[in-house]
């Protein structure tokens, strides 16, 4: 039995949701012309983390310039830092520290926590 779940719908409603009612970061810069939307700027941010690229290699596919393209990042780090920094960008109590050792023991990982490819 097939059920239509409407998928182009659900393409459509997160972008709705998060961008179509303030598109652009921005209004029109001084040549008239409307600045960088909240998609090109969290995409450039996803990319440039992802696959380790520079600023100057973003142009090409996204339209933005290096310059915009590190102050994006910039901007989305800061973000990520004052929403998630208290809980997840501390040092390990006592408790993290023994909880960490016991699964790296079981795993046969031993000293993980000096290898920034385990902490996760």
């Amino acid at each position: 039995m097939y059920i239509d779940r409407n998928t182009i719908g659900g393409h459509n409603l997160p972008f709705q949701d998060y961008f179509a009612d303030n598109i652009w970061s921005k209004g029109q810069n001084e040549a008239g012309k409307l600045g960088l939307s909240a998609l090109q700027m969290v995409t450039v941010a996803f990319r440039m983390l992802t696959y380790g690229i520079t600023g100057d290699l973003i142009d090409e596919y996204i339209r933005i310039g290096e310059i915009a393209a590190i102050k994006s990042i910039k901007r989305f780090v800061k973000a990520i830092i004052h929403i998630f920094g208290s809980e997840y960008l501390r040092s390990p109590n006592t408790n993290n520290i023994v909880r960490l050792l016991a699964k790296s023991e079981q795993r046969g990982t031993l000293g993980m926590l000096g290898s920034i490819d385990c902490m996760h």
